[in-house]
C-alpha cells in the first residue's frame, strides 16, 4: 500500500477510536440548555419551523431505532459523522494544495477537542459540521461552475434546516462561486417557494429578528444569555418589525454601547476557552480536561491567520470567504457565544495545514512524482 493511505487509514482509525470511546463511556445526560429544547422537540409529535426541523428530526430518528432518550445511540452516530468529516478534511485539504497538506488537516481534525466533545451533546454542532464540510468541498472541487453554483446554494439552504446561521455562509459563497448569476438564481428557486408558504400560512419564523433584538437592547451585552422577560419588549412572541424597529432604535441612540458589544464578540473569536454552560457537567471539574479545552482553539487559530495572510489563492478561497461571511454577520446580527466558532474553525484548520505542508506547488509536483514511480515501466 501506498504510505500516503497508510497514514490516512491510521488517522481515521485513530479518529473513530477516540470518538467511539468517549462517547460509549459517556453517561451525562444532554438535559439542560438547549439540548433539553432539542429532546422535547424530537419527542413531540409536532413538527415546528423555529427552531429549525432537521436536528429534532435526526434526533427522533435514532430514538425510533435505538430507544427513547438513548444518548449514548446519539454520541455513537455521531461520533461515527465525526470520524467522516476527518476524511472530507483530507479531501478538502489534498485537492487545495497536496497531499501532505490532506494529511495533516485530517490528523488535526481527528484529535481536535472541540470536534470531539459537541460529539457527547444533543446540540446541532456536530451535523452542521458536516454540512459545512460539504460546502467547503463543493467549493474547492473540479467540477462544472454551473453545477457548482448550484449544489453550494442548495447546501447552504439544507443546512438552514439545522441551523439559519448558514444563511451567514451565504456572502462568502457568492464571492467564491464563478457563475454568480446561477447561485442567485438557484437562490431564489428555493426561497420562493418559502416564502410564499409563509405568506399563506401566516407562519412567519421570527428566530433571525429575535437574535438580532437580543444583540442590541439596554440589557445585551454581546455575550450574556438572559430571558426575553428581563427585556423592554418582555416577549418572543411580536411581529419582526417590532424587533427591528427596537434594535435600530437602540444603535442609533447607544453608538458607543453597540461598539462595546461589537468588541466584545470580536474578543471571542481570538480568546482561549469553550462553552462552559454546556460543557460542565462533561468536564466535571478535570483540571486536564479543562485545559485542553481551553487552549487547543489557540494554535489553531494563529496558523490559521497566518495561513490566510501568506497562502491565500484563487484555488482555497472557497476555504476562506465562506468562514469570514459566517463569523462577520454572525457578529453584527446576533449574540455570539464561543461555541458558534465552531463552524469557521474548519476553515482555519485547513489554512493551518496548507501553512504547515509546505509550498502547495512544490508538494503537488512531489505527489505527481511519487504516482508516476509506481507505474512500471513499459506502461
Amino acid at each position: 500500500m501506498k504510505r500516503s493511505l497508510i497514514i490516512l487509514i491510521s488517522i481515521i482509525a485513530v479518529a473513530a477510536a477516540i470518538r467511539l470511546v468517549v462517547a460509549i463511556r459517556c453517561d451525562v445526560a444532554p438535559d439542560y440548555s438547549d439540548m433539553a429544547i432539542y429532546n422535547e422537540l424530537a419527542l413531540s409529535d409536532h413538527i415546528v419551523i423555529s427552531p429549525p426541523p432537521g436536528y429534532p428530526l435526526f434526533l427522533k430518528a435514532i430514538y425510533s431505532i435505538f430507544g427513547t432518550k438513548n444518548y449514548r445511540a446519539v454520541f455513537i452516530v455521531q461520533a461515527l459523522i465525526s470520524t467522516f468529516t476527518v476524511f472530507a478534511a483530507f479531501l478538502i485539504g489534498r485537492k487545495v494544495c497536496g497531499e501532505r497538506t490532506g494529511l495533516i488537516a485530517a490528523g488535526i481534525f481527528a484529535i481536535y477537542p472541540n470536534f470531539i466533545v459537541y460529539t457527547l451533546t444533543t446540540l446541532t454542532e456536530t451535523l452542521a459540521l458536516l454540512v459545512t464540510m460539504l460546502i467547503l468541498g463543493i467549493l474547492v472541487w473540479n467540477i462544472d461552475d454551473r453545477r457548482k453554483a448550484v449544489l453550494a446554494a442548495l447546501t447552504i439552504f439544507a443546512g438552514c434546516f439545522i441551523r439559519p446561521a448558514f444563511l451567514y455562509f451565504w456572502p462568502g459563497t457568492f464571492l467564491s462561486v464563478s457563475r454568480k448569476k446561477i447561485f442567485l438564481i438557484t437562490t431564489g428557486a428555493v426561497i420562493a417557494p418559502a416564502i410564499i408558504f409563509m405568506a399563506i400560512s401566516g407562519n412567519v419564523p421570527n428566530r433571525g429578528a429575535l437574535a438580532f433584538y437580543k444583540t442590541y437592547n439596554p440589557r445585551a451585552t454581546g455575550l450574556s444569555n438572559y430571558d426575553f422577560s428581563e427585556t423592554e419588549l418582555e416577549s418572543r412572541d411580536l411581529p419582526i418589525s417590532t424587533y427591528m424597529r427596537e434594535s435600530f432604535r437602540f444603535i442609533a441612540g447607544n453608538k458607543w454601547r453597540t461598539m462595546d458589544i461589537l468588541h466584545k464578540k470580536c474578543s471571542l473569536l481570538f480568546s482561549r476557552g469553550f462553552d462552559t454552560f454546556v460543557m460542565r457537567n462533561l468536564v466535571d471539574n478535570d483540571p486536564d480536561v479543562s485545559n485542553i479545552l481551553y487552549y487547543g482553539y489557540l494554535p489553531v487559530l494563529i496558523l490559521g491567520v497566518a495561513g490566510m495572510l501568506r497562502r491565500y489563492n484563487r484555488k482555497n478561497r472557497g476555504v476562506m470567504w465562506p468562514a469570514l461571511s459566517y463569523l462577520v454577520f454572525f457578529i453584527l446580527l446576533a449574540m455570539f457565544k464561543i461555541r458558534y466558532r465552531l463552524l469557521a474553525e474548519p476553515s482555519l484548520i485547513i489554512f493551518t495545514s496548507i501553512l504547515l505542508g509546505g509550498s502547495c506547488g512544490k508538494e503537488r509536483q512531489e505527489d505527481r512524482s511519487m504516482e508516476s514511480s509506481t507505474i512500471p515501466p513499459g506502461e
